[in-house]
């Protein structure tokens, strides 16, 4: 208002969000486009209204199984190629402010850049009010790799990577799409993993079970420091936490388990000093088999 120029809200908060500067370390899924800066959101503003740049960036992302999405979920439990095809549609919208004649016109060249050698594609293309469109691939071959010798990785069993795509002219941001990998080895046998958990910290342990397994028993020790307070939340299939439950000294925890499928345990620890805490968790699998359907002593019978 201060500047006298039109109101129009799509182009407001799309200039806030194209305006952030990225939080270092922190992959996009976490923070989306980063902290907001008014000066770059004001000149970005101008620049949807004058019709230099798209006020919004439409895409879909086709998956190998047919899906449009707007990201990629990637686990290892349903892949059945170690690279994955995909292609992403752009579709460029000009601010309503800009002449008719004008919008026809609008073709932005973009820059593509990926955060990882194993996501790969083209390095530049555009963007118009039509409809482009860019083929990527994912090569997970090395990272299939490193799981065959080590069951203990939790480091890795999660990769946050991105694809960015900006204005070839300025460098301007305009896209962020996620990939996401994530390692969810089957979970048939008793399995123990390490982690290093400081104060206030959190972590997810990925793994995915059959449908006889009908809960979880866990198991926790810790080798090294005072841990505070250490606890467990328990997601199944649809993302959704199904409980959570602190550790208890000389308490088992068992987590039932409505399906098979792809389950995230979170682990975390509140309070504490500084100082790391070494916590091995043991997790086995429950399963119920059911080989008769009564049971018969004498006159007594139970019947399932």
């Amino acid at each position: 208002k201060q500047l006298n120029l039109p109101i129009e809200v799509k182009s407001v908060v799309e200039a806030l969000k194209l305006s952030g500067t990225p939080l270092k370390n922190t992959p996009f899924l976490a923070q989306g486009y980063g902290l907001p800066k008014i000066e770059k959101a004001i000149s970005i503003y101008k620049r949807f209204l004058s019709g230099e740049l798209f006020n919004e960036i439409k895409h879909n992302l086709r998956a190998s199984d047919g899906y449009l999405k707007k990201g990629l979920l990637l686990k290892t439990s349903e892949l059945d190629s170690t690279y994955i095809e995909s292609r992403i549609l752009l579709k460029g919208i000009p601010s309503k402010n800009v002449l008719d004649s004008k919008k026809s016109e609008l073709l932005v060249p973009i820059k593509v850049e990926y955060s990882h050698p194993w996501i790969e594609g083209p390095k530049r293309s555009f963007i118009s009010s039509g409809r482009s469109f860019i083929s990527i691939g994912i090569n997970l071959e090395n990272f299939l790799e490193q799981f065959k010798d080590s069951q203990e990785n939790i480091k890795d069993s999660e990769l946050f990577g991105e694809i960015k795509i900006s204005e070839e002219k300025s460098g301007q941001t305009l896209k962020i799409i996620p990939i996401t990998l994530i390692h969810d080895d089957p979970l048939i046998n008793k399995k123990e993993w390490n982690l290093l958990l400081r104060a206030e910290e959190g972590k997810r342990i990925h793994f995915h079970i059959p449908p006889s397994v009908k809960a979880l028993k866990i198991n926790t020790e810790y080798h090294q420091g005072f841990p505070g307070r250490v606890g467990f939340k328990l997601y199944g299939p649809e993302g959704v936490k199904s409980r959570s439950q602190y550790i208890k000294k000389g308490t088992q925890i068992v987590f039932t388990t409505s399906k098979g499928g792809h389950y995230q345990l979170g682990v975390f620890r509140l309070k504490g000093t500084s100082r790391p805490s070494k916590i091995r968790v043991q997790i086995i699998p429950l399963k119920i088999e059911l080989s008769s359907r009564a049971l018969i002593k004498g006159k007594e019978q139970i019947f399932l």
